[in-house]
Protein backbone atom coordinates (compact mmCIF):
# COMPACT_ATOMS: atom_id res chain seq x y z
CA UNK A 1 0.00 0.00 0.00
CA UNK A 2 1.62 3.81 -0.70
CA UNK A 3 1.71 5.33 2.11
CA UNK A 4 1.98 9.20 1.76
CA UNK A 5 3.78 11.71 3.71
CA UNK A 6 1.78 14.15 6.37
CA UNK A 7 2.47 17.40 3.98
CA UNK A 8 1.56 15.27 0.99
CA UNK A 9 -1.69 14.02 1.86
CA UNK A 10 -2.61 17.15 3.62
CA UNK A 11 -1.94 18.72 0.33
CA UNK A 12 -4.40 16.37 -1.76
CA UNK A 13 -7.04 16.38 0.98
CA UNK A 14 -6.56 20.82 0.10
CA UNK A 15 -6.68 20.36 -3.60
CA UNK A 16 -9.67 17.99 -3.26
CA UNK A 17 -11.47 20.33 -0.80
CA UNK A 18 -10.75 23.52 -3.35
CA UNK A 19 -12.10 21.30 -6.30
CA UNK A 20 -15.53 20.87 -3.99
CA UNK A 21 -15.70 24.35 -3.32
CA UNK A 22 -15.07 25.25 -6.68
CA UNK A 23 -17.41 23.66 -8.37
CA UNK A 24 -20.52 23.46 -5.65
CA UNK A 25 -20.85 26.64 -4.30
CA UNK A 26 -19.34 29.28 -6.82
CA UNK A 27 -22.60 28.79 -8.91
CA UNK A 28 -25.54 29.54 -7.14
CA UNK A 29 -27.90 30.31 -9.90
CA UNK A 30 -27.51 26.61 -12.41
CA UNK A 31 -25.77 23.18 -11.89
CA UNK A 32 -24.26 20.63 -14.30
CA UNK A 33 -27.07 18.98 -16.16
CA UNK A 34 -29.11 22.01 -16.82
CA UNK A 35 -29.59 23.55 -20.11
CA UNK A 36 -28.52 27.17 -20.04
CA UNK A 37 -31.20 29.74 -21.35
CA UNK A 38 -31.14 32.41 -23.87
CA UNK A 39 -28.14 34.32 -23.97
CA UNK A 40 -27.82 37.18 -26.55
CA UNK A 41 -25.03 39.88 -25.67
CA UNK A 42 -23.10 42.34 -27.70
CA UNK A 43 -20.03 41.71 -28.70
CA UNK A 44 -16.99 44.88 -28.28
CA UNK A 45 -17.81 46.17 -31.60
CA UNK A 46 -21.29 46.26 -30.61
CA UNK A 47 -22.58 43.28 -32.71
CA UNK A 48 -25.53 40.90 -31.36
CA UNK A 49 -24.39 37.88 -31.10
CA UNK A 50 -27.03 34.97 -29.57
CA UNK A 51 -24.23 32.55 -27.72
CA UNK A 52 -27.56 30.00 -27.57
CA UNK A 53 -27.68 29.58 -30.70
CA UNK A 54 -23.96 27.66 -30.60
CA UNK A 55 -25.58 25.40 -28.00
CA UNK A 56 -27.74 22.75 -30.79
CA UNK A 57 -24.30 21.25 -31.54
CA UNK A 58 -20.60 22.27 -31.14
CA UNK A 59 -19.51 21.69 -27.58
CA UNK A 60 -18.84 25.36 -25.77
CA UNK A 61 -17.18 26.77 -23.15
CA UNK A 62 -18.80 30.11 -21.61
CA UNK A 63 -15.97 32.16 -19.09
CA UNK A 64 -16.69 34.67 -16.83
CA UNK A 65 -14.38 37.55 -16.70
CA UNK A 66 -13.11 40.70 -15.00
CA UNK A 67 -10.28 43.14 -15.74
CA UNK A 68 -7.69 43.43 -12.84
CA UNK A 69 -6.00 46.83 -11.11
CA UNK A 70 -3.02 46.88 -12.78
CA UNK A 71 -1.74 47.45 -9.47
CA UNK A 72 -2.62 43.50 -9.14
CA UNK A 73 0.41 41.18 -9.62
CA UNK A 74 -2.61 38.24 -10.10
CA UNK A 75 -4.89 38.23 -12.63
CA UNK A 76 -6.73 35.29 -12.88
CA UNK A 77 -9.29 36.47 -15.55
CA UNK A 78 -6.32 37.25 -17.72
CA UNK A 79 -4.86 33.74 -17.25
CA UNK A 80 -7.64 31.85 -17.95
CA UNK A 81 -8.42 33.81 -21.29
CA UNK A 82 -4.28 32.99 -22.67
CA UNK A 83 -4.85 29.86 -21.66
CA UNK A 84 -8.28 29.46 -23.61
CA UNK A 85 -6.54 31.42 -25.88
CA UNK A 86 -3.86 28.97 -26.60
CA UNK A 87 -6.17 26.05 -27.23
CA UNK A 88 -9.01 27.71 -29.40
CA UNK A 89 -7.14 27.43 -32.95
CA UNK A 90 -6.59 23.81 -32.78
CA UNK A 91 -10.24 22.76 -30.31
CA UNK A 92 -11.88 25.16 -32.97
CA UNK A 93 -10.83 23.49 -36.28
CA UNK A 94 -10.95 20.41 -35.03
CA UNK A 95 -14.04 19.85 -32.69
CA UNK A 96 -15.77 22.52 -33.35
CA UNK A 97 -15.26 24.09 -29.87
CA UNK A 98 -17.31 27.39 -29.47
CA UNK A 99 -15.88 29.94 -26.75
CA UNK A 100 -17.36 33.09 -25.13
CA UNK A 101 -15.59 35.24 -22.73
CA UNK A 102 -18.24 37.12 -20.83
CA UNK A 103 -16.80 40.66 -19.41
CA UNK A 104 -18.77 41.97 -16.96
CA UNK A 105 -18.65 45.56 -17.19
CA UNK A 106 -18.23 47.80 -14.21
CA UNK A 107 -21.53 50.23 -15.16
CA UNK A 108 -24.65 48.52 -14.52
CA UNK A 109 -26.21 49.37 -18.00
CA UNK A 110 -23.56 50.08 -20.24
CA UNK A 111 -19.50 49.79 -20.68
CA UNK A 112 -17.66 52.52 -20.99
CA UNK A 113 -15.61 53.82 -23.88
CA UNK A 114 -12.27 53.58 -22.11
CA UNK A 115 -13.09 50.35 -20.44
CA UNK A 116 -13.86 48.87 -24.04
CA UNK A 117 -10.43 50.48 -25.23
CA UNK A 118 -8.88 48.56 -22.17
CA UNK A 119 -11.06 45.17 -23.33
CA UNK A 120 -9.95 45.45 -26.81
CA UNK A 121 -6.22 46.19 -25.93
CA UNK A 122 -6.56 43.27 -24.20
CA UNK A 123 -7.85 41.34 -27.05
CA UNK A 124 -5.42 42.67 -29.37
CA UNK A 125 -2.24 42.34 -27.17
CA UNK A 126 -3.07 38.72 -26.41
CA UNK A 127 -4.59 37.91 -29.83
CA UNK A 128 -7.56 36.57 -28.66
CA UNK A 129 -9.68 35.19 -31.30
CA UNK A 130 -12.95 34.26 -29.69
CA UNK A 131 -15.75 36.15 -29.10
CA UNK A 132 -15.53 38.88 -26.08
CA UNK A 133 -18.86 40.03 -25.24
CA UNK A 134 -20.26 42.48 -22.77
CA UNK A 135 -22.21 41.41 -20.06
CA UNK A 136 -23.81 45.03 -19.26
CA UNK A 137 -23.92 45.43 -15.15
CA UNK A 138 -23.45 41.49 -14.62
CA UNK A 139 -27.30 40.51 -15.08
CA UNK A 140 -26.20 36.97 -16.66
CA UNK A 141 -23.64 36.91 -14.46
CA UNK A 142 -26.35 37.35 -11.68
CA UNK A 143 -28.55 35.08 -13.00
CA UNK A 144 -26.05 32.20 -13.40
CA UNK A 145 -25.03 33.27 -9.71
CA UNK A 146 -21.49 33.27 -10.32
CA UNK A 147 -19.70 34.33 -7.30
CA UNK A 148 -16.53 34.21 -8.05
CA UNK A 149 -14.29 35.25 -11.42
CA UNK A 150 -13.25 34.04 -13.16
CA UNK A 151 -15.87 31.25 -13.56
CA UNK A 152 -15.89 28.89 -16.56
CA UNK A 153 -19.10 27.22 -17.89
CA UNK A 154 -18.68 24.10 -20.32
CA UNK A 155 -21.82 23.21 -21.96
CA UNK A 156 -21.81 19.71 -24.46
CA UNK A 157 -23.18 18.64 -27.63
CA UNK A 158 -26.08 17.74 -26.19
CA UNK A 159 -26.95 21.61 -24.77
CA UNK A 160 -26.70 20.77 -21.23
CA UNK A 161 -24.20 22.46 -18.76
CA UNK A 162 -21.79 19.83 -18.17
CA UNK A 163 -19.46 21.04 -16.00
CA UNK A 164 -18.96 24.42 -14.05
CA UNK A 165 -15.52 25.63 -12.31
CA UNK A 166 -14.85 29.07 -10.43
CA UNK A 167 -11.35 30.95 -10.21
CA UNK A 168 -7.72 29.92 -12.14
CA UNK A 169 -5.35 28.39 -9.57
CA UNK A 170 -2.48 27.09 -10.39
CA UNK A 171 -3.56 23.15 -10.70
CA UNK A 172 -6.85 24.69 -13.07
CA UNK A 173 -4.72 24.79 -16.55
CA UNK A 174 -4.63 20.60 -16.68
CA UNK A 175 -7.42 20.09 -14.68
CA UNK A 176 -9.05 22.48 -17.50
CA UNK A 177 -8.12 20.91 -20.42
CA UNK A 178 -8.51 17.46 -19.51
CA UNK A 179 -12.17 18.67 -18.94
CA UNK A 180 -12.26 20.30 -22.65
CA UNK A 181 -10.98 17.14 -24.13
CA UNK A 182 -14.36 15.25 -22.25
CA UNK A 183 -16.53 18.36 -23.68
CA UNK A 184 -15.10 17.58 -26.94
CA UNK A 185 -14.79 14.10 -27.23
CA UNK A 186 -11.35 13.21 -27.04
CA UNK A 187 -10.88 9.75 -25.50
CA UNK A 188 -8.09 9.30 -23.10
CA UNK A 189 -6.34 6.35 -23.84
CA UNK A 190 -5.16 4.31 -20.62
CA UNK A 191 -1.13 4.24 -19.30
CA UNK A 192 -0.08 0.52 -19.16
CA UNK A 193 2.58 -0.53 -17.53
CA UNK A 194 4.07 -3.46 -20.01
CA UNK A 195 6.95 -5.44 -17.77
CA UNK A 196 7.82 -8.34 -18.69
Amino acid sequence: MLKLSGRLASLILLFHTLVLLCTSHAFMGIKEGDVPGNIMLQDITGKAVNVSESFENNPVIIVFWKMTDKKSFIDYSLDELKFLSRLYDRYHEAYGLEIFALYRSLADNRASKEELSKVRSIVSEYNIKFPILIDKGGQLLQEYGVNVLPSTVMVNKEGSISFLYAGFPLMAPSMLKEKINDLVGIVKVAQTDHKN
